[in-house]
């Protein structure tokens, strides 16, 4: 029997250990973890598609619009303790599989049969943006009208010298808190 799917892990991930099986019992097509941006914003790599614009080399490309309020409010909602690193949410208050337009590949499964239709190679840069992981979700709505899931109850750590995520976006969202200053292992190395 084929493999029915292929699942993603950057690294820098501190996955939670049934993150993968819990986004496969979904049945959808491609659905990935919650995870933060590691840099100032801390926003989540959950998206939706914003107006197009000329990238670097004159290319129409997506503006890729963080969905913040969702992701707070569903974090709120469930009280989830201001800590870093992985973990999951059961039984979680309010929906926790939300439809989106693109998510990163740091904690993903995706259904061979979205393999088998899309044109190869899968992961590269294309006309959709400067990233391989939402070229890919682009490409999977717009062309094949395949719909892309984001998970908030299933939640990883993204590391920089912790596993950050959730409590500094949160921090940051609500205007207050301590902005940490944390560097990278190559920008302290110089």
């Amino acid at each position: 029997a084929k493999p029915e799917w292929l699942a993603m892990i950057d690294t820098d991930m501190d996955i939670p250990k049934d993150a993968l099986i819990r986004l496969a019992s979904y049945g959808k097509p491609v659905a990935s973890a919650l995870y933060f941006h590691r840099g100032d914003s801390k926003d989540p790599f959950m998206f939706m598609e914003g107006d197009a614009h000329d990238d670097q080399y004159g290319r129409q490309v997506p503006q890729w619009v963080p969905m913040r309020d969702q992701v707070f409010e569903f974090l709120e909602a469930n009280q989830v303790p201001m800590r870093d690193g992985g973990f999951t949410i059961d039984k979680p208050v309010g929906n926790s599989l939300i439809q989106c337009d693109a998510v990163a590949t740091g904690c993903m499964v995706i259904h061979r049969s979205v393999l088998e239709v899309m044109d190869k190679p899968i992961f590269e840069y294309k006309k959709y943006g400067t990233s391989e992981d939402l070229a890919f979700c682009a490409e999977a709505k717009h062309e094949h009208n395949i719909p892309v899931f984001c998970d908030l109850s299933t939640v990883c750590g993204h590391y920089n010298w912790v596993p950050m995520g959730h409590a500094q976006f949160r921090s940051i969202y609500r205007g207050g808190g301590v902005n940490l200053t944390l560097f990278s292992k190559r920008e302290s190395a110089t």
